[in-house]
């Protein structure tokens, strides 16, 4: 099997030297916000509305404008400028990671960075690939966030809000062409009352992008080509003095041809051992054997049962809100229902034959409902209490289609079948189905004693339970174009079993068996947080906490290495869940009459019994629970008005992530035999990966921006200058050395003109000018 590994779109070395022209036109008047003090940026970290100076967490805010100026569509694009935080696609799925901790890309994880979306939690990593338009502010919260946000926070969370309607009328158009890519983004919105106490908005986006940036070269393509479609609207309603009412329906749709990913190796599933022969001839034409040229992608054949990688995501949103005032207290209501219908099919040997080709469906719906009462700030105690229930099903089906005789390539069992046997090309299938339902309730309180006008203390805690029912079904089919079966071509005297091409290939080299499963698994959990803040004057304070959370255990979508009827789980069908410990200092100062702010935390972490999910180099992922890991580094970050019209702003981040024990993990294949020695409890190759590095974890990385404004008579220029550096990290969960991205620094540069009262703007955008 060719290995293939996620390239960053803007971390290829090549430059992209991209140009990007933007031409907004609004309604209504914009407000200018570059005086010499800072505005204020409010956040809901903790359920309230707050100064982002006031939260004794590490958060980092991302401003809806911010979004629109530089034409961000995605949150992989966002968080390119967020140190410490990973956003991206793999081949087989998405990836969030913040400070090295995130999860696998197997369909039976639960995500360890939550995204909440006005409040609704989006439990699946398929989500972040919906685009992102029309939001007020995204904050990323690191660090576990169990306590008010609940389960699969252990690593942080994305609190998005969107944009609200306006209680006057204002509107916008804006369209962006970018000439590397050749991407187009079309977008508008209408915001206004519609009868004295209702006010709605409605918004919509279109891109699409014409040329990619990995070449396939077999297909003579640049992929990969996205296309977005999202509308939004939304409605809020003063039904009366004390009760507000908003709601809001969101649709998108995402498609896209193409993978970004390239070839780099052919090694087979074990160490040292190549999976068929005659590999390096076949993409010999395209560089040289285990060294191909950067961006080089040789995948989807022409005419072959998938001849193009390609997926597609319908999602529907809606989300319904209440706010009660009860006196000085506030009662709200969250409903919320989700869905999306996923296809993604992939040429998964990525070579110029149709050898081995994938298809998953999966389909997600999810409604949760919670309650919170939150008292009036500013009192000896405050505090906020609720309860919580969730309900989602997950079905998920995976076709994996396997050409087993291509007898222009050879025979994958060299020595039992003989090249061209069968003479004409013969197929076997494999079919996984999983159905998963998953009940969750919990209720929670946060308390603060203000002990003093200058230290308070937070106790918050959380109960929670959570039961998961699954059904799991594995099949295998084989098939050929003359429709024979397969029993019937062997000749009687060949010494080949009737069925060997579809119990031989697939049980003892592709390690799948045949089985159903029926399965459930519950269990509760208490987690909670300390937190300790002292206000050292009216500009600063510092902080101090301790908290603990846990990611939901589950089962393996795609498990295959058992034969059988079971009705509780087999040895590596189910894996446990994940908890966390965490520990943070930081200090948040306002600087210089309020025209700079500086943040800075100090964390240390630790994270038992890990998930984990690499490759067996068959045709699964194994999951399964690591030892131990330690998560520990610091952060700062800061904004500064040196004049009316010059603002600059950064953020820097060490972190050193590491197990602190797992010898058993999963050889990489083509991975030196010396360096591996046989698991225990699969039987597989292992390696110790024991102090080694986690996924996603560079040592270093920062953020530096330079905005400048420039009046011109009744026009205004207006520039950002900005650059982002990473140390070099791996990929793969198994550090695969040909997964490590190396260090790089990418500098983005923006320069608008337009009218001082902010009708019209035109601005050029270049990205990754290094």
């Amino acid at each position: 099997m060719a290995y293939t590994y996620e390239k960053k779109r803007d971390i290829t070395p090549v430059k992209l030297a991209v140009a990007v022209a933007a031409i907004t036109a609004a309604m209504g008047g914009l407000p200018n916000a570059h005086a010499a003090q800072l505005e204020e940026v409010m956040v809901t970290a903790q359920k309230r509305v707050e100064s982002l100076q006031d939260v004794p967490i590490s958060v980092a805010a991302v401003s809806g404008e911010q979004i629109e100026d530089q034409g961000l569509v995605s949150l992989e694009a966002v968080s390119a400028s967020i140190p410490t935080l990973h956003i991206g696609e793999a081949q087989i799925g998405e990836q969030l990671f913040i400070r090295g901790i995130g999860s696998g890309v197997n369909a039976g994880f639960e995500q360890s960075v939550g995204t909440f979306v006005d409040g609704i939690y989006y439990g699946r990593g398929r989500s972040s690939r919906n685009a992102l338009f029309d939001v007020e502010r995204i904050e990323v919260l690191k660090g576990p966030q169990g306590t008010l946000f609940g389960k699969n926070t252990i690593a942080g969370a994305l609190n998005i809000t969107t944009a609200k309607p306006t209680g006057e009328f204002e509107g916008s158009v804006t369209g962006m062409y970018e000439f590397e890519q050749e991407e187009t983004i079309l977008s508008g919105v209408v915001s206004g009352p519609l009868t004295d106490t209702l006010s709605g908005r409605i918004a919509a986006q279109w891109s699409n992008m014409d040329a990619g940036w990995i070449d396939n070269q077999l297909r003579d393509e640049d992929e990969p080509t996205p296309e977005n479609i999202v509308v939004r609207s939304s409605l809020s309603w003063d039904a009366g003095d004390r009760l507000t009412v908003d709601a809001n329906y969101t649709y998108s749709d995402f498609t896209q041809d193409g993978r970004n990913s390239e070839l780099s190796d052919a090694n087979g599933r074990y160490p040292g051992a190549p999976f068929l022969p005659g590999m390096a001839e076949l993409v010999a034409p395209y560089g040289e054997f285990g060294k191909l040229d950067e961006k080089r992608n040789v995948g989807g054949t022409p005419g072959s049962l998938y001849d193009r990688d390609k997926m597609e995501n319908d999602a529907n949103a809606f989300v319904l809100t209440l706010n009660y005032d009860w006196g000085d207290y506030v009662l709200t209501s969250i409903s919320g229902y989700t869905d999306y219908d996923l296809t993604d099919e992939t040429d998964n040997d990525v070579t110029p034959l149709d050898i081995l080709a994938m298809e998953t469906e999966e389909n997600y719906e999810q409604y949760s409902q919670e309650f919170r009462l939150t008292s009036p700030g500013g009192e000896t105690i405050d505090y906020i209490v609720g309860v919580y229930y969730q309900y989602d099903e997950l079905d998920t089906e995976q076709f994996i289609n396997v050409n087993l005789l291509e007898t222009s390539f050879g025979s994958p069992a060299p020595g039992v079948v003989p090249p061209g046997f069968f003479g004409p090309p013969i197929f076997s299938a494999r079919y996984a189905h999983m159905e998963q339902d998953t009940t969750s309730w919990s209720v929670f309180s946060q308390m603060t004693w203000n002990i003093t006008d200058t230290v308070r203390t937070t106790l918050g805690l959380r109960y929670a339970d959570d039961e998961k029912k699954v059904d799991q079904e594995l099949r295998l089919t084989q098939f050929n174009d003359k429709n024979t079966p397969l029993a019937t071509l062997f000749p009687p005297a060949s010494g080949v079993a009737p069925g060997f091409v579809q119990v031989g290939i697939w049980n003892d080299n592709l390690g799948t068996f045949e089985h159903t499963i029926n399965d459930k698994k519950s269990k509760d959990n208490v987690t909670g947080s300390l937190n300790i803040q002292w206000d050292y004057s009216d500009d600063g304070m510092v902080y101090a906490s301790v908290s603990t959370g846990y990611k939901s255990g589950g089962f393996d979508a795609y498990f295959g290495r058992a034969a059988g009827d079971f009705t509780s789980s087999p040895d590596g069908f189910d894996f446990e869940q994940e908890e966390v410990t965490a520990f943070e200092v930081g200090a948040k100062m306002s600087l210089l009459d309020g025209a700079a702010e500086l943040n800075m935390a100090v964390f240390y972490n630790e994270f038992d019994d890990v998930q984990v999910s690499t490759f067996d180099g068959g045709l699964s992922l194994k999951v399964g629970n690591a030892a131990q890991t330690t998560v520990e580094g610091f952060e700062m970050d800061g904004r500064w008005a040196m004049t009316d019209n010059f603002t600059v702003s950064g953020a820097v981040a060490y972190v050193d992530a590491s197990y602190d024990k797992f010898p058993n993990a999963q050889c990489y294949f083509g991975q030196d035999p010396s360096q591996c020695t046989p698991n225990p409890n699969t039987g597989l190759p292992g390696q110790d990966l024991s102090d080694k590095d986690l996924q996603f974890s560079p040592d270093w990385s920062a953020h530096l921006a330079l905005e400048h404004f420039m009046p011109l008579g009744s026009l205004e220029l207006r520039t950002l200058l900005s650059a982002d550096y990473s140390d070099d990290y791996f990929i793969a969960a198994d550090l695969d050395p040909r997964s490590q991205q190396d260090s790089f620094t990418k500098v983005d540069l923006r320069v608008g003109l337009g009218d001082s009262d902010g009708i019209w703007e035109v601005a050029f955008i270049g990205r990754n000018l290094t």
